[in-house]
């Protein structure tokens, strides 16, 4: 009965938006109740949805059927709004159709505003005559738009409303997916046209300010509203039980298939609130009018936000600690919260003097969902993060089902992993936004980045239990530009290493997982720089002093090491075997900078304050020595290890002079302590020389008070000239004590541009370019949640992630 259904329903809609003549509203209205539940269905259906809504742009010119409907649901709204009442199936049913429809209709449009235009405005004569119908459109499609935000902005959100609420803002999102279509130019033949309109409510700042106080209240469910949608049937609680003592068991041949794992894959919620279904679409309609077309024109959204004031309409504070909480599983309040940050020049001030604690967990929620995109983007499995685990999962008496007929699960639960994972690259890039305009700020860094919590992260290897905020975010860091390097991202990778470096100065007790992190950081750019000196080596010699032996070799690309989730570096990121200079120069010139701008940080940690705990980063610098020290080795397979370090450094002469420029300050720093570590005997033990460091750092510290203001140590002599190559052997001679007492390094004279000059973020002038593709990326997989909306079925075919051609 229900594939009978929804044939007949199929064809009714089709005889509707194809005829020349509009249905008496009655008779409409008995359809829509005769098929609500198809509606709900199978009609989502890419394969029933787009051949009927084609005839629909077909016809719509000439029998205005589209204005019609719209004009329909305008009406049956009217009365609901004026009277602050509910939907009844039949009137949410017409909102759900409109919504499909309107959503197909951008599509096959293609974002074009005249096309849209056409169908929906109430005369075609009006359309050529009204230079204002760009912006308004219809009337009566207007009309609807206002009572739609009424809705939204004037009824109050309680269990009896909710389901309304849920289909009237699904019905604005729709509304708004024009954006979906084109790309991000600011061009008068792709205005969006409903997103337009809602930014001409008459009511807007009362509507922004309902969004707000939404956000606020998203945790605030009461018990009685936790009304459910299922994804299945519901079952009676008999059916529970032999469906939960026999689900281990499963079908033979999906046990055999290579792909058995999607059957049940958690990225296809189960159910769902009411409650989380409307608070998250809400939420994401906030993100998509605080960022329309940022950078291109005045968003009266963003203009209003700014003026706001600390409890007036909300509290900061409480708005920051709502935001922290749903971070990590609705990422696309990272765009709300980058308004908050840098428009709105006096919340973050107000929030550090009022409960800087929020701060604090605003930087956590960023640091994990950094953390969470970096390391599971490669990963077939779900991420092990609340970004693919949001909504109720608890069953209680109310339950509507919604999918009955709806996309296979498997079908589905694919293109929910690869929305979700398209979605990584551009939260990796705003959670390093956001933390760089957060580590800029004195006050931040200096009460929050120094505060202990219990650390959240999800980190592969045991820490400790509790990290210094400032310490968390050095581990994200160095994740993060990992994870850039391997992608050949500049930006990405320079924006996580202002962050480290605005933050240096201020982080204290690193502890040792932390300092194995920073540390293997460093020896992956430097591993990374010498195999750049050896190709360009290769690539400068003519063709017979080439040895084809003498490569690029996969084994020894695969040697980088990478703190990335216990991978080898090199295995995803290998260099082509043969390029030109040129290509090679460009390559490394990103290492070399990421080099300066780590080194600096470096220097500031370990020089700049001796009194900050951080013997572990210290250990950690002895313990990799050799590969800071021994900068040039370079092992051929069959070669000797000293002939060949020595023949390779002696040509060195393009990229390794530079790192042995940038490495000159930790250079010191390792012959200090060592000659320190020297003067004891039996200290073999970690624990041991531990507190060798943390007595000599206190000795130093206390030296420094008693000295005048910026007084050169008498042993901080500078670094002995000569070549990088002899210091293995230095080190090893009979004068190694005299010659690293000679290089005793004067922590007055670290470096001071890191510390004094943080490195500020700007914002690009076309940040529109950004904005919108991060937002919709993060809203692609909404429909793996019952009740979501289904926004394509392939990334590819939406213009708005398309490279912008000059």
């Amino acid at each position: 009965m229900g594939t009978s259904k929804s044939k007949e329903a199929t064809e009714y809609y089709e005889k509707v938006f194809t005829s020349l003549d509009h249905p008496t509203e009655d008779d409409f209205t008995v359809h829509l109740a005769l098929f609500s539940k198809e509606i709900s269905y199978g009609i989502e259906l890419e394969a029933v949805a787009r051949p009927i809504v084609m005839k629909l742009v077909a016809h719509g010119v000439q029998n205005r059927c589209l204005s019609w409907l719209l004009r329909y649901c305008g009406k049956i709204m009217a009365p609901i709004v004026a009277s602050s009442s509910v939907a009844n199936e039949t009137q949410l049913t017409c909102l759900r159709l409109t919504g499909l429809i309107l959503r197909r209709v951008h599509a096959l449009t293609r974002g074009r505003s005249m096309a849209l235009l056409e169908l929906i405005s109430d005369d075609r004569t009006e359309l050529d005559s009204s230079s204002e119908l760009w912006v308004q459109g219809s009337s009566d499609v207007q009309k609807l738009c206002d009572l739609l935000l009424d809705y939204v902005t004037y009824v109050k959100l309680d269990v009896s409303t909710v389901i309304t609420h849920a289909e009237v803002v699904s019905l604005l999102l729709s509304m708004c997916s024009s954006s979906l279509h084109h790309t991000t130019r600011f061009e008068k033949t792709h205005v969006d046209v409903f997103v337009e309109m809602i930014l001409s409510y008459r009511q807007l700042e009362a509507l922004v300010g309902v969004l707000l106080v939404r956000i606020i209240e998203w945790d605030k469910c009461p018990e009685q509203m936790k009304l459910q949608l299922y994804k299945a049937d519901q079952k009676t609680n008999f059916e529970k039980l032999f469906s939960w003592l026999t689900g281990a068991r499963k079908d033979v041949d999906s046990m055999n298939s290579e792909h058995s794992k999607d059957v049940v894959s958690p990225m296809v919620q189960d159910n769902c609130s009411y409650w989380e279904l409307t608070f998250r679409h809400l939420a994401q309609l906030l993100s998509l009018l605080v960022i329309y077309q940022r950078g291109n024109k005045v968003n009266p959204v963003v203009e209003y936000i700014k003026t706001l004031k600390d409890g007036e309409l909300v509290i900061f504070a409480a708005l920051l600690e709502a935001i922290s909480k749903r971070l990590a599983s609705c990422s696309f309040l990272c765009a709300l919260l980058y308004v908050l940050l840098h428009d709105h020049h006096s919340l973050l001030p107000d929030v550090l003097a009022s409960d800087h604690t929020q701060v604090v967990r605003v930087i956590q929620s960023l640091q994990h969902l950094g953390y969470a995109v970096c390391t599971q983007e490669d990963s077939h499995e779900v991420p092990n993060t609340p970004l693919a685990s949001v909504g109720s999962s608890r069953d209680d008496c109310f339950g509507v089902d919604i999918a009955k007929h709806a996309l296979n699960s498997n079908t589905l639960a694919c293109m929910m992993r690869a929305m979700t994972q398209f979605s990584y690259p551009f939260i990796s890039f705003m959670t390093a936004t956001l933390l760089l305009m957060l580590s800029q700020d004195l006050v931040v860094s200096q009460q929050v980045l120094s505060a202990f919590s219990r650390q959240s992260l999800p980190l592969r290897r045991t820490s400790s239990q509790e990290l210094s905020v400032g310490a968390s975010c050095l581990i994200v860091m160095c994740v993060g530009i990992i994870k850039a390097l391997k992608d050949r991202n500049e930006q990405l990778a320079t924006i996580y290493a202002s962050g480290m470096n605005n933050i240096a100065i201020h982080v204290r007790d690193i502890d040792s997982y932390t300092s194995q992190r920073l540390l293997n950081l460093i020896v992956v750019i430097l591993k990374k720089l010498q195999l750049f000196e050896r190709e360009y080596q290769q690539a400068t010699k003519g063709p017979c002093d080439k040895n084809p032996d003498i490569g690029l070799k996969d084994d020894v690309i695969q040697q980088n090491f990478s703190p990335y989730s216990g991978m080898q570096f090199g295995r995803d990121i290998q260099l082509p075997m043969s390029r030109s200079t040129e290509e090679i120069q460009h390559d490394a010139q990103l290492f070399l900078s990421l080099l300066d701008i780590v080194v600096d940080a470096f220097e500031v940690m370990l020089l700049r304050d001796l009194s900050r705990n951080n013997e572990c980063l210290i250990y950690e610098l002895l313990y990799h020595r050799d590969e800071i020290i021994n900068l040039g080795s370079y092992n051929d397979e069959g070669a000797n290890l000293k002939a060949n370090a020595s023949e390779f450094l002696e040509n060195s002469g393009y990229f390794i002079p530079h790192v042995k420029k940038s490495l000159s300050g930790l250079l010191k720093c390792i012959f200090s302590y060592e000659a320190e570590i020297a003067r004891t005997t039996n200290t073999s033990r970690r624990s041991e020389i531990i507190n060798i460091i943390r007595r000599y750092n206190q000795e130093q510290s206390s030296s420094q008070l008693s000295q005048e203001p910026f007084s050169e140590d008498v042993r901080g002599g500078p670094l002995m000239s000569g070549s990088l190559l002899d210091i293995k052997s230095w080190m090893k001679s009979e004068n190694k004590s005299t010659l690293m007492e000679n290089s005793l390094v004067n922590p007055n004279l670290a470096r001071k541009r890191t510390c004094e000059l943080a490195y500020m973020y700007e914002e690009n002038p076309n940040s529109y370019d950004f904005f919108a593709p991060f937002v919709w990326s993060t809203m692609l997989n909404d429909a793996r949640l019952p009740g979501g909306i289904l926004w394509c079925t392939s990334i590819r075919e939406l213009p708005l992630f398309l490279c912008q051609s000059n």
